[in-house]
């Protein structure tokens, strides 16, 4: 790995940081989504611990840990979605969940493995893309408030819709770098944690504009 590599995939744990402990300061004062929300960044910190573990000590790849993350993560995601439209619609929240989890289970252990499991994150973005615009259409619809910059899901929503739509480009063509060109994917974990540094960037804004409201609120009361 070069140096470049090493310095931009240690930014996004970082930063993963900082959103936990944002998420943790007046915890009890947060909305039920931003709780929610804390799970991401969390998880995001374990498997780039859990990955140095595999790949330093373990000398093994970690692809089954990622695949572990995934099955955490979008299950938070869309509940992160689904409180935040008031738990609008139940049945697209389990619905994606259960779609994801069966594809993801079948996937691991029968089609790809220990391989990358690319086929499970192109299912996981396109579900949060939906996710992303069904939740644009319902703010709308809504309108909860006029200063959509004060919003923290509107922070949140946008850094998925960047990030998943990045993601989904790179992970289409996964499979056919590893199978068919022998590529060691280093340029492709460099733009995939790019987007990985922008999102949790994102969510570290909507964390503390959230924290604001917050602070806003109770000098109100």
């Amino acid at each position: 790995m070069t140096p470049e590599f090493i310095v931009i995939a240690n930014i996004s744990p970082f930063l993963s940081l900082v959103a936990v402990l944002i998420c943790l300061y007046q915890f009890n004062a947060k909305q039920s989504y931003i709780r929610l929300l804390g799970i991401i960044p969390f998880i995001h910190i374990l498997s780039h611990l859990g990955g140095i573990l595999f790949v330093e000590v373990l000398r093994q790849p970690p692809n089954y840990l990622l695949s572990v993350s995934n099955f955490i993560e979008l299950p938070a995601s869309i509940l992160v979605y689904y409180h935040a439209t008031n738990k609008a619609n139940r049945r697209m929240a389990v619905g994606c969940i259960v779609v994801f989890t069966i594809f993801g289970l079948i996937n691991v252990m029968f089609i790809q493995r220990g391989d990358i499991n690319s086929y499970s994150l192109i299912l996981m973005s396109i579900i949060i893309l939906i996710n992303a615009l069904y939740y644009f259409y319902w703010l709308i619809l809504k309108l909860p408030t006029t200063q959509l910059q004060r919003l923290p899901m509107f922070w949140v929503n946008s850094a998925w819709m960047i990030f998943y739509s990045g993601s989904l480009f790179l992970f289409v063509f996964t499979d056919y770098l590893v199978q068919v060109l022998g590529s060691n994917l280093l340029v492709l974990w460099n733009l995939h944690n790019i987007l990985k540094i922008i999102e949790i960037f994102m969510i570290v804004v909507a964390l503390w504009i959230d924290l604001q409201n917050i602070k806003s609120r109770s000098s109100l009361a």
